[in-house]
């Protein structure tokens, strides 16, 4: 056996063991495993692995692992287990089965089973045969292969794949054929060597496994390739009837199909899930089954689209209703479209008032400045607006050593999210005068440090940890020049060289917002050390509070720092030309900055490009943000908190191009969570991109768009929807994006029907969702199209011609309620001052 093993001769290994007694065997696994452990990773373990198979037990196999265990030489090993025959046969086939292994256990497991030396073990067994089937796994075979080299996996196991639980493999994925890997085939080798008759019924009995809609597609696939006719269809009806339970909707929507064909009756109880399904094909074939019960017809009353809410009418308007009916309907009615509930009161023979919400709002205690700002009984003026108060929760500094090296010991994959990095990087200089930090809390730092200042990239947060413990200061590599690499040398040469003091632009709230009065109090503090790329970020993160408090402040501070901040709480004006300068006087409003956003094609189509004419240019806070805007470049939304128009001009620019992918566009993905409080100015070209991040792909941002602007209306920031962009916009995916917003209110109802009015003839095409939308939007206020009428003139969709129908002007009480919304904000003011 030992000659066998050095020269790997797996079958020398399995003739010594033969026969032998378990005593002796035992007596041998010792030194095997010895052996074993001593040439893990070499080619050698697939015969150790037989010898082992033939003298070891299964705990002392187990803890070599179920890598080096999966190598053995499988038609060596199966000859001395089954020699062997141990009592932990079963056992070992089920590890084997469920471990992540390098080689496949089907053969070896097959093996046992078809010796009689185990039982089946479920559905990793069939797990692993769907393995074995793929052509490129592990040396696996098609099924076709499989299937000829074992013909009797056709007595039980091919059957068990269509009727059980499979595990974590599937049909669907193995017959899945693409440019890295042709599928296993089953489908055709089942419907080439399976009886036709008892396939159908395998079919249905494994859909009917509580099988998921994904794992379904495989079966329903297989079904309709082989196609069925209608007597036989007829002849299963009862195995399709039981479908109709199924938690998979795809399966219900399957048994809906294939019972309509058979065209045999369905009892309106086993209707009941398809009728509630979500899917309106599904729905409108259940009520083609239904026979004559029309209670169970107002089961789809219940669906969200008018549409289908329409075809349950139509049910209904062909019988008489039976009391059932008429409790069902009266049930459903307050659910019912708009458009629909004239049709049911009609059935039943009544009209029901509409509810109103009824809105009385008191605006007498607000002072009249706010209301002229917020220009009461107007449209709402564009923001950030002059003296309204933006600051919200605060952002605490880290004051302590503790706090800091708790900070420092969180482990981000691209470095400490904003604003915790500037927390550290303050945090840092605070206590930079000394290096006593580093033998009490930061001590388990220093070797990480000293480790990164010999590799010298000391410009991120960690990197000016690493400057201030060894006094290195930072080299530029590659001369990076980014507004960002200039802030952190200049923070990580203070550390180095111990000058201690505030970071001067570390936000005070939430938004990057600094307090004007926080400003004036670090500036006095930083004595001559103010560095002017670090005032500069400060400056345009002011907040629109306090500016007047901090002015009077600010009055004794010397030099140009002191000048060009009372130029930015509004005292004198300051020439422009410096980065300190630039800044002041784009936050006092004396350099009007203005993005605008015009369409250009591309060869993709239609998409949006950005130009920002006029302010600073070339370095410096303001003038590097600026000049990202209309390139692919990062820009953050936290460098000019009070513009987020102009971070939402460089997210424009970037989602127009990609409204089709999955994947969030990093500038667009970090504004729109900065929108959601309310004290967060948006300003109109903010919401226009609101409205463009409503048509895009990925759900991080359609998601909060559709939150965001629902806050914004309910708080007053947003009255009217920019009806520019919808044209670049999928109508389906703008559709179920307004309906969100539409049902948080009548007020968020009223904006959407303004904004489809003034945008729909902008659709080229498959306008009929918005259609649709907008009708029962006027529907809901009697209230028919103004702007729109003439282009729907043009339209053949049936919404259209039914708008054209309605009149009448919206409802007093939706500018009580956008007042009323208008007054939130104003005492949000009122609160904050």
């Amino acid at each position: 056996m030992l000659d066998g093993i050095v020269n790997r001769d797996a079958r020398r290994v399995a003739r010594a063991l033969r026969g032998l007694p378990e005593a002796e065997r035992r007596a041998l696994a010792p030194e095997l495993l010895r052996h074993a452990r001593g040439i893990a990773g070499t080619g050698g373990e697939s015969v150790v692995h037989v010898a082992l198979a033939g003298t070891a037990t299964l705990t002392e196999i187990r803890r070599l692992g179920i890598w080096s265990a999966s190598t053995i030489d499988v038609e060596q090993g199966l000859a001395v287990l089954l020699d062997r025959r141990p009592d932990w046969l079963q056992e070992y086939a089920e590890w084997r089965l469920t471990g992540d292994a390098l080689d496949s256990p089907w053969t070896l497991v097959r093996g046992l089973v078809r010796a009689g030396a185990i039982e089946r073990p479920g559905p990793p067994y069939l797990s692993a045969l769907i393995r074995a089937s793929r052509p490129r796994y592990h040396g696996g075979e098609a099924a076709a292969e499989l299937v000829a080299a074992d013909p009797t996996l056709l007595e039980r196991e091919v059957w068990d794949l269509l009727t059980s639980d499979t595990g974590e493999e599937s049909l669907r994925a193995a017959d899945v054929t693409n440019d890295w890997a042709p599928g296993a085939g089953w489908n055709e080798v089942i419907r080439a060597r399976l009886p036709r008759e008892r396939v159908l019924n395998a079919v249905l009995d494994g859909l009917a496994n509580d099988m998921v809609a994904y794992r379904a597609a495989w079966h329903t696939k297989l079904w309709k390739d082989l196609a069925p006719t209608p007597a036989e269809l007829a002849a299963r009806a009862d195995r399709l009837r039981v479908l109709l339970g199924a938690a998979a909707e795809a399966i219900v929507a399957f048994a809906v199909e294939q019972l309509t064909r058979a065209k045999v009756p369905v009892p309106a109880d086993d209707l009941a899930p398809a009728l509630a399904a979500a899917s309106k094909k599904t729905v409108r074939g259940a009520l083609k089954l239904l026979g004559d019960e029309p209670a169970a017809a107002t089961i789809a009353l219940g669906h969200a689209d008018a549409a289908v809410q329409g075809a349950a009418l139509d049910r209904l308007e062909r019988t008489t209703l039976d009391d059932g009916a008429r409790d069902g309907l009266l049930r459903h009615l307050d659910l019912l479209s708009a458009t629909m509930r004239p049709r049911a009161e009609a059935l039943l023979g009544l009209a029901l008032p509409a509810t109103e919400e009824v809105v009385a709002v008191d605006v007498s205690e607000l002072p009249e400045a706010i209301r002229t700002a917020l220009n009461f009984g107007g449209p709402l003026p564009p923001a950030p607006i002059a003296g309204e108060p933006v600051l919200g929760e605060p952002v605490p500094p880290l004051e302590t050593v503790e706090a800091l090296a708790q900070s420092l010991a969180e482990r981000h994959e691209y470095g400490p999210p904003f604003p915790e990095d500037e927390r550290q990087l303050d945090a840092i200089l605070r206590h930079c005068a000394t290096r006593e930090p580093f033998e009490g809390a930061l001590a388990p730092f220093v070797e990480s440090l000293r480790e990164l200042s010999v590799d010298g990239w000391l410009l991120w947060p960690r990197g000016v940890a690493a400057s201030w413990l060894t006094g290195t200061e930072p080299k530029w590599r590659d001369g990076p020049s980014s507004v960002d690499f200039l802030r952190l040398h200049t923070v990580g040469t203070r550390a180095a060289r111990g000058e201690a003091g505030p970071l001067l632009a570390l936000p005070t709230h939430v938004g990057g917002w600094i307090d004007a009065r926080v400003l004036v109090q670090r500036v006095v503090a930083s004595g001559t050390r103010v560095d002017e790329v670090e005032l500069a970020q400060a400056i345009l993160r002011l907040a629109l509070d306090h500016r007047a408090e901090a002015l009077a402040a600010a009055a004794d501070l010397p030099g140009a720092s002191g000048a060009a901040l009372r130029c930015a709480f509004g005292g004198e004006p300051v020439e422009a030309g410096s980065w300190v300068a630039d800044a002041a006087r784009a936050v006092a409003g004396l350099t009007p900055i203005v993005a605008k956003v015009v369409h250009h094609q591309t060869f993709k189509g239609d998409a949006l490009r950005v130009r920002v004419p006029t302010g600073p240019v070339g370095g410096g806070p303001l003038g590097a943000a600026l000049g990202g805007i209309g390139g692919d470049g990062w820009y953050d939304s936290h460098d000019f908190p009070a513009r987020t128009d102009l971070a939402a001009a460089a997210a424009i620019r970037r989602i127009s191009r990609y409204l089709d992918s999955t994947e969030s566009v990093p500038t667009a993905g970090a504004l729109l969570p900065r929108l959601l409080p309310p004290r967060q100015p948006i300003a109109p070209l903010t919401v226009r991109f609101l409205v463009l991040a409503l048509g895009s792909g990925a759900p991080g941002e359609h998601l909060l768009a559709v939150d965001v602007l629902i806050a914004a209306i309910e708080d007053g920031r947003v009255d009217a929807l920019p009806p520019d962009d919808v044209g670049l916009i999928k109508p389906n995916r703008l559709a179920a994006r307004l309906t969100t917003i539409a049902e948080a209110g009548p007020l968020h109802g009223a904006v959407v029907r303004e904004l489809l009015d003034a945008s729909i003839h902008l659709v080229p095409a498959r306008s009929g969702p918005l259609l649709v939308l907008f009708d029962e939007l006027c529907a809901q206020t009697s209230t028919g199209p103004r702007r729109s009428r003439e282009h729907l003139r043009t339209s053949k969709h049936k919404a259209a011609k039914a708008l054209l129908n309605r009149h009448g002007d919206p409802p007093a009480e939706e500018a009580q309620l956008a007042l009323a919304a208008r007054a939130r904000r104003a005492r949000r003011w009122m609160a904050a001052t």
